[in-house]
Protein backbone atom coordinates (compact mmCIF):
# COMPACT_ATOMS: atom_id res chain seq x y z
CA UNK A 1 0.00 0.00 0.00
CA UNK A 2 0.85 4.08 -0.78
CA UNK A 3 1.70 5.84 2.08
CA UNK A 4 0.74 8.95 2.74
CA UNK A 5 3.23 9.53 5.34
CA UNK A 6 5.93 12.39 4.42
CA UNK A 7 7.85 11.70 7.39
CA UNK A 8 8.02 8.03 6.93
CA UNK A 9 8.99 8.98 3.06
CA UNK A 10 11.80 11.11 3.86
CA UNK A 11 13.13 8.78 6.77
CA UNK A 12 13.45 6.15 3.49
CA UNK A 13 14.50 8.38 1.00
CA UNK A 14 17.33 9.54 3.98
CA UNK A 15 18.55 5.57 4.16
CA UNK A 16 18.78 5.20 0.47
CA UNK A 17 22.79 5.31 -0.80
CA UNK A 18 23.58 8.86 -2.62
CA UNK A 19 24.13 6.92 -6.31
CA UNK A 20 21.00 4.84 -5.73
CA UNK A 21 18.71 7.96 -5.08
CA UNK A 22 20.21 9.61 -8.43
CA UNK A 23 18.20 6.74 -10.18
CA UNK A 24 15.12 8.03 -12.00
CA UNK A 25 12.89 5.59 -10.97
CA UNK A 26 14.01 6.22 -7.27
CA UNK A 27 13.83 9.97 -8.05
CA UNK A 28 10.17 9.08 -9.12
CA UNK A 29 8.78 6.99 -6.52
CA UNK A 30 10.15 9.32 -3.95
CA UNK A 31 8.81 12.53 -6.21
CA UNK A 32 5.47 10.88 -6.40
CA UNK A 33 5.22 9.99 -3.03
CA UNK A 34 5.78 13.79 -1.29
CA UNK A 35 3.78 14.98 -4.35
CA UNK A 36 0.62 12.78 -3.05
CA UNK A 37 1.71 13.37 1.48
CA UNK A 38 1.15 17.21 -0.07
CA UNK A 39 4.53 18.35 -0.02
CA UNK A 40 5.84 18.33 -3.66
CA UNK A 41 7.57 21.87 -2.95
CA UNK A 42 10.11 19.60 -0.97
CA UNK A 43 11.00 17.98 -3.86
CA UNK A 44 11.26 20.75 -6.65
CA UNK A 45 14.63 21.20 -6.64
CA UNK A 46 15.77 17.26 -7.07
CA UNK A 47 12.72 16.97 -9.80
CA UNK A 48 14.36 19.92 -11.78
CA UNK A 49 17.76 18.66 -11.07
CA UNK A 50 17.11 15.29 -12.41
CA UNK A 51 15.56 16.66 -15.40
CA UNK A 52 18.48 18.90 -16.10
CA UNK A 53 20.27 14.80 -16.13
CA UNK A 54 18.05 13.01 -18.19
CA UNK A 55 14.76 14.36 -19.61
CA UNK A 56 11.58 12.02 -19.73
CA UNK A 57 7.99 12.45 -19.79
CA UNK A 58 7.36 10.72 -16.37
CA UNK A 59 9.42 13.18 -14.42
CA UNK A 60 8.25 16.07 -16.53
CA UNK A 61 5.10 15.33 -15.68
CA UNK A 62 5.99 14.68 -12.39
CA UNK A 63 7.47 18.43 -12.29
CA UNK A 64 4.31 20.00 -13.42
CA UNK A 65 2.29 18.55 -10.73
CA UNK A 66 4.42 20.12 -8.37
CA UNK A 67 2.96 23.44 -6.22
CA UNK A 68 6.47 25.53 -5.86
CA UNK A 69 6.35 27.89 -3.02
CA UNK A 70 7.53 30.32 -5.59
CA UNK A 71 5.85 29.89 -9.10
CA UNK A 72 7.50 32.68 -10.60
CA UNK A 73 10.91 31.41 -9.95
CA UNK A 74 9.24 28.01 -10.94
CA UNK A 75 8.06 29.94 -14.21
CA UNK A 76 12.09 31.27 -14.83
CA UNK A 77 13.41 27.75 -14.00
CA UNK A 78 11.07 26.11 -16.17
CA UNK A 79 11.72 28.81 -19.41
CA UNK A 80 15.70 27.74 -19.37
CA UNK A 81 14.92 24.24 -20.46
CA UNK A 82 13.47 26.12 -23.79
CA UNK A 83 16.42 25.61 -25.25
CA UNK A 84 17.18 22.00 -25.02
CA UNK A 85 13.86 21.17 -25.33
CA UNK A 86 11.64 23.46 -27.67
CA UNK A 87 10.31 20.62 -29.57
CA UNK A 88 8.41 19.00 -26.38
CA UNK A 89 4.52 20.19 -26.46
CA UNK A 90 4.56 19.16 -23.13
CA UNK A 91 7.11 21.35 -21.68
CA UNK A 92 5.42 24.43 -23.56
CA UNK A 93 1.72 23.08 -21.53
CA UNK A 94 3.37 23.26 -18.37
CA UNK A 95 5.25 26.53 -18.92
CA UNK A 96 1.53 27.67 -20.22
CA UNK A 97 -0.36 26.14 -16.65
CA UNK A 98 2.79 28.40 -14.63
CA UNK A 99 2.89 31.54 -16.43
CA UNK A 100 -1.50 31.48 -15.44
CA UNK A 101 -0.66 30.61 -12.41
CA UNK A 102 1.80 33.67 -12.15
CA UNK A 103 -1.01 35.84 -13.80
CA UNK A 104 0.58 36.00 -17.27
CA UNK A 105 -2.76 35.50 -19.32
CA UNK A 106 -1.26 36.04 -22.99
CA UNK A 107 1.91 34.30 -22.38
CA UNK A 108 0.27 31.04 -20.96
CA UNK A 109 -2.02 31.35 -24.54
CA UNK A 110 1.13 31.87 -26.56
CA UNK A 111 2.76 28.88 -24.57
CA UNK A 112 0.11 26.67 -25.30
CA UNK A 113 -0.34 27.42 -28.85
CA UNK A 114 3.08 26.96 -29.28
CA UNK A 115 2.29 23.44 -28.24
CA UNK A 116 -0.71 22.86 -29.97
CA UNK A 117 1.38 23.65 -32.99
CA UNK A 118 4.26 20.90 -32.13
CA UNK A 119 1.77 18.06 -30.98
CA UNK A 120 -2.24 18.36 -29.68
CA UNK A 121 -2.30 17.87 -26.15
CA UNK A 122 -5.75 17.62 -24.06
CA UNK A 123 -4.04 19.87 -21.83
CA UNK A 124 -2.89 22.50 -23.87
CA UNK A 125 -6.83 22.57 -24.55
CA UNK A 126 -7.80 22.49 -21.09
CA UNK A 127 -5.51 25.83 -20.26
CA UNK A 128 -7.39 27.83 -23.28
CA UNK A 129 -10.55 27.01 -22.28
CA UNK A 130 -9.27 28.05 -18.72
CA UNK A 131 -8.52 31.12 -20.29
CA UNK A 132 -11.94 31.93 -21.92
CA UNK A 133 -13.60 30.61 -18.67
CA UNK A 134 -11.95 33.30 -16.70
CA UNK A 135 -13.15 35.42 -19.44
CA UNK A 136 -16.56 34.85 -19.50
CA UNK A 137 -16.51 32.92 -22.53
CA UNK A 138 -18.28 30.02 -21.72
CA UNK A 139 -19.15 28.66 -24.90
CA UNK A 140 -15.98 29.11 -26.17
CA UNK A 141 -14.12 27.16 -22.96
CA UNK A 142 -16.62 24.30 -23.16
CA UNK A 143 -16.07 23.62 -27.11
CA UNK A 144 -12.27 23.74 -26.20
CA UNK A 145 -12.89 21.36 -23.27
CA UNK A 146 -14.79 19.45 -25.26
CA UNK A 147 -11.83 18.54 -28.20
CA UNK A 148 -9.45 18.00 -25.46
CA UNK A 149 -12.06 15.29 -24.12
CA UNK A 150 -12.37 13.89 -27.61
CA UNK A 151 -8.45 13.52 -28.21
CA UNK A 152 -7.68 12.18 -24.66
CA UNK A 153 -10.51 9.56 -25.96
CA UNK A 154 -8.28 9.04 -29.21
CA UNK A 155 -10.85 10.12 -31.04
CA UNK A 156 -9.35 12.93 -34.15
CA UNK A 157 -8.42 16.13 -33.07
CA UNK A 158 -10.19 19.19 -35.56
CA UNK A 159 -7.38 22.01 -35.90
CA UNK A 160 -10.50 24.15 -37.29
CA UNK A 161 -12.68 23.99 -34.29
CA UNK A 162 -9.32 24.93 -32.25
CA UNK A 163 -8.31 27.74 -34.68
CA UNK A 164 -12.08 29.30 -34.35
CA UNK A 165 -11.26 29.22 -30.27
CA UNK A 166 -8.21 30.50 -30.69
CA UNK A 167 -9.44 33.48 -32.92
CA UNK A 168 -11.51 34.17 -29.65
CA UNK A 169 -8.80 34.39 -27.34
CA UNK A 170 -6.47 37.07 -29.89
CA UNK A 171 -5.98 40.26 -27.72
CA UNK A 172 -8.18 42.76 -28.49
CA UNK A 173 -6.48 45.87 -28.66
CA UNK A 174 -7.36 48.57 -27.20
CA UNK A 175 -7.77 51.08 -29.24
CA UNK A 176 -5.78 54.35 -28.17
CA UNK A 177 -7.61 57.47 -27.97
CA UNK A 178 -5.50 59.55 -29.74
CA UNK A 179 -5.50 57.25 -32.65
CA UNK A 180 -8.86 59.22 -33.34
CA UNK A 181 -8.80 62.83 -32.74
CA UNK A 182 -11.86 64.49 -32.21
Amino acid sequence: AMTRDATLIREIWRWIPHHVQLQEEIIEAYGRGMIEAGFGNEVEELLRLALGREWTPALLELYGQVNADDPQKQLQHVQEWLGPHRDDPALFCLLARLALKTGHEERAIEFARTSLGLEPLPEALKILGDVLFARRDEVGASRLYRQGMRLSHGETFEPESIQRALELLAPQTPVSPEAHPG
